[in-house]
């Protein structure tokens, strides 16, 4: 594709497309086990960013882009929708009080993963005031009103890692749902994807990115492989 090679995973799904056209692609009846988002938040610093360079950045979206997202249409009596969500109080609120009563789910967990250096395993940053930077980022974890699995789900879990160096890419969290919470199987739907992982579907305008051969080739020569 436009000169490139990629590495494609076994059992992936992946449309490369904006997520205003969602409905052209994923069949309204067409169910999950599991949803993923990791939105392209509206932030102020991205828009500067933007504005000297376009390529440094990625379209971002409103609360309310994100909310008309139908996924109240995809979604069966237990599956788990799981946001991530900056530390932004405007971005909480919204998850919780506007985008999962809208999709039909309510709040069940609230997980963090906190960032640590590689050479440390500290936190990247201290721990600071609500409005300052954060070494860690919130994952909310919805289920339709009266899943039995409500009662039982972890309200609050934390996972460590040392965060990638291209911007914005998270922790796969595939494995760790699979693993306990859903069955063997499992259809997963990921939105604003940057990667493939086999068992999903990747939507987004990056689903490539980080499947570049290129990316990997690289990889290797620094590894001494």
């Amino acid at each position: 594709m436009d000169g490139e090679s990629f590495l494609i995973p076994p059992r992936v799904a992946f449309i490369n497309s904006s997520i205003d056209r969602f409905e052209e692609y994923i069949g309204r009846d067409e169910k999950f086990d599991l949803i993923v988002l990791d939105p392209p938040w509206w932030n102020k610093y991205i828009r500067r960013v933007k504005a000297v360079n376009a390529k440094a950045s990625y379209r971002m979206l409103t609360n309310a882009d994100i909310k008309a997202i139908p996924l109240e249409r995809h979604r069966h009596e237990n599956t788990l929708v799981v946001v991530w969500c900056t530390n932004a109080q405007s971005h909480i609120d919204a998850v919780v009080k506007d985008f999962f009563p809208k999709w039909g789910v309510e709040l069940v967990g609230c997980w963090y993963w906190v960032k640590i250096t590689a050479s440390s395993g500290q936190p990247v940053c201290k721990f600071n005031e609500p409005a300052q930077k954060q070494p860690y980022e919130r994952i909310f974890i919805g289920l339709p009103q009266g899943s039995p699995m409500a009662r039982t789900f972890p309200r609050e879990r934390f996972l460590y890692s040392v965060p990638c160096a291209i911007h914005s890419h998270k922790p796969p969290l595939y494995d760790l749902f699979t693993s306990k919470f859903v069955p063997p199987g499992a259809t997963c739907l990921e939105l604003f994807a940057r990667s493939l992982y086999p068992g999903c579907t990747s939507y987004g305008m990056e689903v490539l990115k980080l499947q570049n051969k290129r990316l990997y080739e690289l990889a290797m020569e620094e590894g001494g492989a």
